[in-house]
């Protein structure tokens, strides 16, 4: 090992073994998200009001932005302890319960009640089991899209003939059957790789969500960009080690589950009207020429990309058809 690795190890293993400062216990939660999304500004939240509530018996550290763990790393740590929690997107947890990737099926949940109400509902519950199952216990989910973004540049992707030929950054396996069946032709690429592949005409087209988007100055590269509401419903579910859970205190237990519902109602109304999107403003004062599609647009998308992907979708699983029954009728 060189030294410059020994000293980054050592450098990780400290800031993981740092003891809480006149605090009784001690909540490390890891993320991918940059602070300045959404996501990372609910988790500042929750921290704050889990130390307040608590009165500093306990010290919420975050590390955002992928600083302990890649994004596909996290679950893992937090399973093994070393870390306490993690919150990550579901359908990335599909490697591990192939049921979580049902938030990929286009324009499945659409009514308002279903999306307020699905933290208490049996397809919540069922993939809280399987969750728990992966050593892991789910405190709380959180809305990270109901919108997604069709980036492009030779013409806006605003029906399903537009996307004919079109080399596009997909975004799983499972996801990418509905734009192939659009006419795309869909490619694996990291997000790290995005822009430059946009830049040099690689890819032509990407799809991703409006923050996304911003933040990744895609409008620098992508003159045209298409939100589609309520077309998917992808959630992040909030994960800690099940054994440090049951080791905390009652009341303390109590706080954090309080806060991780404040979380999920914040979520619910920023995601609610795509029109109050700030990241869809930011576009256009960049030059993107935004489109956001009615109701009929986005249901005419979705019914070329939704038959192949629950098909393959109901064969992920053994309760995945069960998973998508409840989806649509709660």
């Amino acid at each position: 090992m060189t030294f410059t690795r020994l000293l980054g190890t050592t450098v990780l293993a400290s800031m993981l073994a740092l003891p809480a400062l006149a605090a009784d216990y001690t909540m490390r939660i890891s993320h991918q998200w940059s602070p300045s999304l959404p996501t990372a500004r609910l988790l500042d939240t929750f921290a704050k009001t889990v130390e307040d509530e608590t009165g500093g018996r306990i010290d919420v550290q975050i590390f955002p932005a992928m600083q302990l763990y890649k994004a596909d790393q996290q679950h893992a740590a937090v399973a093994q302890g070393e870390i306490e929690a993690t919150v990550i997107t579901d359908f990335m947890m599909g490697g591990t319960v192939p049921e979580m990737v049902v938030s990929l099926v286009p324009f499945l949940v659409r009514d308002e009640a279903k999306v307020r109400a699905y933290p208490s509902s049996e397809a919540a519950k069922i993939l809280e089991d399987k969750l728990r199952s992966r050593l892991v216990e789910p405190i709380g989910w959180m809305v990270e899209s109901r919108n997604v973004l069709f980036t492009s540049n030779n013409r806006p992707l605003s029906a399903p003939g537009a996307f004919q030929g079109v080399k596009i950054r997909g975004l799983t396996p499972l996801y990418d059957k509905g734009l192939a069946a659009l006419g795309a032709m869909p490619t694996a690429m990291p997000a790290a790789e995005i822009y430059q592949a946009l830049q040099t005409g690689i890819i032509d087209a990407t799809v991703t969500s409006t923050s996304g988007a911003l933040g990744r100055k895609f409008f620098e590269v992508q003159k045209y960009g298409v939100v589609a509401p309520g077309i998917s419903f992808a959630k992040n579910v909030f994960l800690v080690n099940p054994g440090w859970w049951q080791d905390l205190p009652q009341d303390i237990r109590a706080v954090m589950t309080r806060a991780a519902g404040v979380m999920w109602t914040t979520s619910v109304e920023e995601n609610m009207d795509p029109l109050a999107d700030p990241a869809i403003e930011g576009l256009k004062k960049n030059g993107m020429e935004v489109t956001v599609l009615d109701d009929s647009r986005t249901a005419a998308l979705a019914a070329v990309m939704a038959p192949p992907v629950m098909k393959a979708f109901a064969g992920m699983g053994k309760d995945a058809a069960r998973v998508i029954d409840l989806s649509r009728a709660e």
